[in-house]
């Protein structure tokens, strides 16, 4: 079974937990669908997502993923919670997300895959604002 296929990939106890402890809010961002695309944007299943295979185009896709939710949102969210979402943990976390800025400087595909997502959250962003 897929961890994100039925349930939340973060319990609503979890998602309090983490709030009061300081951790960013995830109100905001649907980590579900999150994942959805970034397996779609990368062209990887799931399961292959939440494995603990080290293929090149998994990797890229974990760091993504890594990198969105700590640019997107109004606050950045913890890498131990982004850890407990993906299954590792927050020194992994710590990893993927110094690989997704060094893959953004030498990778132009990756780069124009976060560029193309940071225009469409602003553009939604400034469309919900007004």
């Amino acid at each position: 079974m897929y961890k994100f296929e039925n349930r939340p990939a973060i319990s609503a106890e979890e998602r309090a937990r983490m709030e009061t402890k300081g951790t960013a809010d995830l109100r905001g961002i649907d980590t579900d669908v999150v994942v959805a695309v970034t397996c779609h944007l990368f062209g990887i299943e799931q399961k292959a997502f939440l494995s603990r295979r080290r293929w090149a185009q998994e990797v890229k896709a974990r760091a993504f993923f890594v990198w969105t939710l700590r640019a997107v949102g109004e606050q950045p969210i913890s890498y131990p919670a982004i850890g407990r979402l993906i299954e590792r943990d927050h020194s992994t976390v710590m990893y993927l997300h110094r690989k997704a800025i060094l893959l953004r400087m030498v990778d132009r595909d990756f780069a124009a895959i976060c560029n193309g997502l940071m225009a469409a959250y602003r553009k939604a962003q400034a469309h919900v604002c007004n």
